[in-house]
């Protein structure tokens, strides 16, 4: 009875050993023994590689590139690759013969240019990377190739398309642009733009159209209209425009300080002119007035302020000429005053 009671304390003694109240200590040790029971389990299910073995790299993922819709060539023996990852698939003799620039491109890619997978297969063309956006390598390339042009609906759309032709040596495409620039449209636009625009990208014929809109604009009071950021015009610009002008405007008033009206005389079926003043005179009997008008304009005369002056100056005078002879004398007037200020340098 004895030895079984000694017995029993003892299995006591033993399950209540398995069964520890729960402590730091004993946390721990369960804590250590779950995970190494984990690895263990990891161990059988991932056995590790043998030692030496190479270990084996994630498998890269197909990357889905896009083909331009305009420039698919099957012929073609280049691709390039704009800067969102749209291809272009050219020719590398037309690029070559296009420009110095892109002669160089293909010739020294830069580093980041590579191949890389498309369709589940390495492209058998080379490729350069282009720093451009699909849109401008797209708008590039239809100067290059026998192409439809983008349209250019204002100025902004101009320079856009002029940095970017000029940046890759394009010159043809440099010229067609500028004289889409020189367009009375687009110079009435913005002509302190269209003239800073051309000033930079040498377009001399633009430039001179946009002087001669400025001279007619009174802007020599308000500063603000060229020292605009966007402009690219210093304040010695300004002042430059504005000595120009003041040449210009002297020329064109000589023009009729210089000009000598027809004499006034008898028709040829003897008649005397309707005009007494004019008969008098045998001259025109306003023109006197009429070029102290013209020296008092501030700003530049165009064909419209022109016959204003005249009208206003034969009411004053009250010339008594008739309607045909009113436009003939206009007509006369606008014809050559055209040409020779045409021929007055605008700087």
């Amino acid at each position: 009875m004895t030895t079984s009671s000694l017995d029993t304390s003892d299995e006591v003694a033993k399950s209540n050993k398995r069964k520890l109240p729960a402590g730091p200590e004993n946390m721990n040790r369960a804590l250590e023994k779950s995970v190494s029971s984990t690895d263990a389990k990891q161990s059988v299910d991932n056995p590790p590689s043998n030692p030496g073995s190479p270990v084996a790299e994630p498998e890269h993922k197909e990357i889905n590139l896009t083909v331009s819709e305009n420039f698919a060539y099957d012929d073609a023996n280049l691709i390039l690759r704009s800067n969102d990852d749209v291809d272009f698939k050219v020719h590398r003799n037309i690029l070559s013969l296009a420009s110095a620039p892109m002669k160089d491109l293909i010739e020294n890619p830069p580093a980041l240019s590579k191949r890389r997978r498309t369709d589940a297969a390495q492209s058998p063309l080379p490729i350069v990377s282009v720093d451009e956006t699909e849109e401008d390598l797209d708008y590039l390339l239809r100067y290059v190739y026998p192409l439809s042009r983008l349209s250019n609906d204002s100025v902004e759309d101009l320079e856009l398309g002029l940095r970017l032709v000029v940046r890759w040596g394009l010159e043809a495409a440099r010229e067609e642009l500028g004289s889409q620039l020189n367009n009375t449209s687009r110079i009435e636009e913005d002509p302190a733009k269209v003239y800073a625009l051309a000033k930079e990208f040498g377009l001399e014929d633009t430039r001179n159209s946009a002087l001669k809109r400025l001279y007619e604009i009174s802007f020599e009071g308000d500063q603000d209209y060229f020292m605009d950021e966007t402009l690219g015009l210093t304040s010695r610009d300004l002042q430059e425009v504005i000595s120009w002008k003041r040449k210009y405007l002297t020329a064109v008033v000589s023009i009729f300080e210089k000009y000598k009206p027809p004499v006034i005389g008898f028709s040829a079926t003897g008649n005397k002119p309707p005009c007494k003043g004019c008969s008098a005179a045998r001259q025109w009997c306003w023109w006197s007035h009429f070029k102290s008008k013209v020296r008092r304009f501030l700003d530049l005369i165009n064909e419209d302020d022109l016959e204003e002056l005249v009208l206003k100056s034969m009411e004053i005078k009250e010339c008594r000429v008739s309607h045909s002879e009113i436009f003939n004398i206009l007509h006369m007037l606008r014809t050559e005053f055209r040409e020779k200020v045409t021929a007055v340098p605008v700087t």
